[in-house]
């Protein structure tokens, strides 16, 4: 049997920055192109949106997966008993909370957001880490603005150990035992317009996810002779 949060496998209380103040004009250059995403990270963008323009037609793959649960535990074909937190109240809750919530805008894919994203999961994966800080002390805003430019808000979501898409994002729905569901929240956001999503191998979990978003990102400029643009912080 093991004992983790279905939420995440590792529930982790959402990191939000306020909003951020821009220091004079940002130039415009041609964006870098866009590198593939894996099949595990575009299932994720997908079930985003589909979440997001749809809680109502989503509520129905949550309702599916309360079938496989058996009082606190969730009971997979192949795969190890999970005892959860809070048990089936907190699919429920999840599912009444979809049938109530407005839909909210589909979110777009950034290069420079997943390139901060796998920053993070290369520096976790490997020690075996958890959480939203980096090794070098950074917080989300830091790692995304290192990759361009981000305005109004942005946010982080971590995953450790679902390696379906599905799973990974009704668990942050369901976010079972985080009192303020605070990963929910930030899924729903409909200040937040971008996303940027990478996966890879944890040692402790198995797969670990980042997805960052944020209301509005510039790429990072291609050209190695562009204007520096302005620092931003997290407040």
């Amino acid at each position: 049997m093991v004992r983790i949060s279905l939420s995440i496998i590792v529930a982790l209380v959402v990191g939000v920055a306020a909003a951020s103040v821009s220091t004079g004009s940002t130039p415009i250059h041609e964006s870098p192109p866009m590198k593939a995403l894996t099949p595990l990270e575009e299932g994720i963008v997908r079930e985003h949106n589909l979440a997001r323009q749809d809680p109502k037609g989503y509520a129905a793959h949550v309702q599916a997966f309360r079938e496989l649960f058996d009082g606190q535990f969730i009971r997979i074909p192949g795969q190890a008993t999970v005892l959860t937190r809070e048990g089936v109240e907190a699919v429920d809750e999840a599912i009444a909370f979809l049938m109530t919530i407005e839909p909210a805008p589909a979110l777009s894919t950034s290069q420079g957001m997943s390139d901060a994203a796998a920053d993070h999961v290369l520096d976790q994966g490997p020690a075996g880490k958890t959480g939203h800080g980096g090794s070098d002390g950074s917080r989300p805003a830091e790692r995304v603005a290192r990759h361009g430019s981000w305005d109004i808000i942005v946010a982080e979501n971590l995953s450790y150990g679902p390696d379906m898409a599905r799973h990974v994002v009704m668990g942050l729905i369901i976010d079972d035992g985080v009192p303020d569901r605070g990963h929910r929240t930030t899924i729903f956001n409909g200040a937040l317009n971008v996303i940027g999503v990478s996966c890879g191998p944890h040692v402790t979990f198995g797969t670990m996810c980042t997805m960052d978003y944020a209301g509005e990102f510039t790429e990072q400029a291609s050209s190695d002779d562009a204007t520096p643009q302005g620092a931003r912080s997290e407040k």
